[in-house]
């Protein structure tokens, strides 16, 4: 995944992440990922008893540095539900909390879901400032990730008919055009070597 550059060292460290598996990860080409200007990073997994202490680090990094951004978790569901009243009741963050997932309550949050003949989809965004919980929900939901943004000048509108296939192309193409973002999202598979969470952003700026 790494290339081996290192970028910085405190508590955690943080490589440039080789452009083709970043892109891979996104499921999208590599001409594409360089089209849109992305830059990537790959913050290694530290665990501390459960938590993550890597992505708290990372975190409070960025925050400290962006503190003019908002924080949000985006989810979406990875595939079809049955479209039962339990189902359609707790939709995706009380399925999240049934689940164990401590996040937030307090500040902005919405979900949408999509019914057809196969079943139920959810997709949801929720503001967050407390980091507890959100690293479980990145490792543990494929299609999540962090999105930090300046949201003058940015609605959530933006999501309006978003498409389930391609989750991280879709978050990524209604973005990109805002003048700076990060988004986080985990890597790794109980299998991979290497575990972490890869940082993208359209503006290097905003992490050095």
């Amino acid at each position: 995944m790494m290339n081996g550059e290192i970028i910085m060292t405190t508590n955690f460290y943080v490589e440039k992440a080789d452009e083709k598996e970043a892109a891979f990860s996104l499921g999208m080409s590599c001409f594409k990922f360089k089209e849109l200007g992305i830059s990537a990073f790959f913050v290694h997994e530290d665990k501390v008893g459960y938590e993550s202490n890597s992505f708290h680090c990372l975190f409070g990094r960025l925050r400290s540095r962006l503190s003019n951004f908002k924080s949000f978790l985006i989810v979406a569901s990875p595939a079809w539900q049955p479209k039962s009243r339990v189902v359609k009741y707790y939709g995706l963050w009380g399925a999240l909390e049934r689940k164990g997932a401590v996040l937030d309550s307090d500040l902005f949050s919405t979900e949408k879901a999509l019914e057809s003949e196969k079943g139920i989809k959810f997709f949801g965004i929720k503001e967050f400032e407390t980091v507890k919980g959100v690293a479980d929900v990145l490792k543990k939901e494929p299609n999540s990730c962090v999105l930090m943004i300046n949201s003058n000048g940015f609605s959530f509108g933006e999501f309006e008919g978003f498409d389930f296939e391609g989750f991280y192309q879709e978050v990524i193409s209604r973005i990109f055009l805002v003048r700076g973002w990060v988004l986080i999202k985990y890597f790794g598979g109980f299998d991979d070597e290497k575990k972490g969470f890869l940082v993208l952003t359209n503006s290097t700026d905003l992490l050095i």
